[in-house]
């Protein structure tokens, strides 16, 4: 199955394009982003307002909770919406620091975005595995509801977590053989964002991201297959074997969820990130500095 249907929207070249992937006829024209260079919400008070305030969709996650873990440290205001609200396995001393909203990204009424309004930036985990029509919806329409919200805010800054786009050859994409709603939504998201946030959108793609992380009440240490396979790549030049069509994606070296969320806080926090796409190098490349600026 394809992409999901997708509601009438105004006819730029973007959308004019996700109209025809939608409509099912031939092959999706999505093309290269650079060429564009939960539940009903319950909230019951308003924000504050603080240039510095991050809002954080998809904070309850495995990504989006060490993105909240990073941003607390900072000492300034972090607010998270997340279908689920609070996880109850949440209860080390930073998660008391984080303002937790119920919503949904997907609520046409959108009530969580009052939350937007003075905020420094918008940081987006929001995605899901399922069936194309799901993976799509919370891949690509959710991303690209809260980027619009977040526009329309005029938050000055937009990051959301997509992935690696593996070298293949003759032109093809991943999406054109694989989970094509996952990975359509996410590149449809990244063309919409750099619509919208031409001075202040990026798109980290990171490849296999591994940690701590919460299944059934269960700790799962992917570390232990991760943090060998980094280090073994970290000898090899991962970048360039990374561009050879196929085999290529072997090379793509997996990225510690720490490094995710410290370069995720720096897209949104230091003005001087330049906008676009942050690959699995750039990713490890603003977390390093992030850390020696404490950003």
């Amino acid at each position: 199955s394809g992409a999901t249907s997708l509601p009438a929207l105004p006819a730029t070249s973007l959308h004019a394009r996700l109209a025809s992937a939608a409509s099912g006829s031939g092959k999706p024209p999505y093309g290269d982003v650079r060429d564009f260079m939960p539940e009903q919400a319950s909230l019951e008070r308003p924000p504050a307002a603080p240039l510095d305030r991050l809002v954080v969709f998809g904070g309850s996650g495995f990504v989006g909770s060490n993105i909240l873990k990073r941003a607390a440290a900072r000492g300034t205001p972090v607010t998270s919406v997340s279908r689920s609200g609070r996880p109850s396995q949440l209860t080390e001393e930073w998660a008391d620091k984080i303002d937790w909203q119920r919503g949904d990204a997907l609520d046409p009424d959108r009530p969580w975005a009052r939350l937007l309004q003075g905020a420094k930036g918008v940081i987006s985990t929001v995605g899901a595995f399922g069936s194309n029509k799901h993976m799509y919806r919370t891949c690509g329409e959710a991303t690209m509801a809260l980027i619009d919200a977040a526009a329309d805010a005029q938050v000055p800054r937009f990051a959301f977590i997509s992935v690696h786009d593996p070298q293949l050859p003759g032109g093809w994409h991943l999406q054109d053989f694989l989970l094509k709603g996952y990975f359509q939504g996410k590149r449809d998201a990244e063309a919409h964002l750099f619509e919208r946030f031409p001075r202040g959108g990026i798109a980290l793609r990171p490849w296999f991201i591994y940690g701590t992380r919460m299944m059934a009440g269960h700790k799962i240490h992917q570390e232990i297959i991760g943090w060998p396979m980094a280090t073994a790549m970290s000898i090899l030049p991962t970048q360039r074997l990374a561009s050879l069509p196929i085999v290529g994606a072997m090379f793509i070296p997996p990225t510690p969820v720490r490094d995710v969320a410290a370069a995720a806080c720096a897209a949104v926090y230091d003005d001087s990130v330049s906008p676009g796409i942050k690959s699995v190098w750039d990713i490890q490349r603003l977390a390093e500095q992030s850390r020696g600026t404490g950003v």
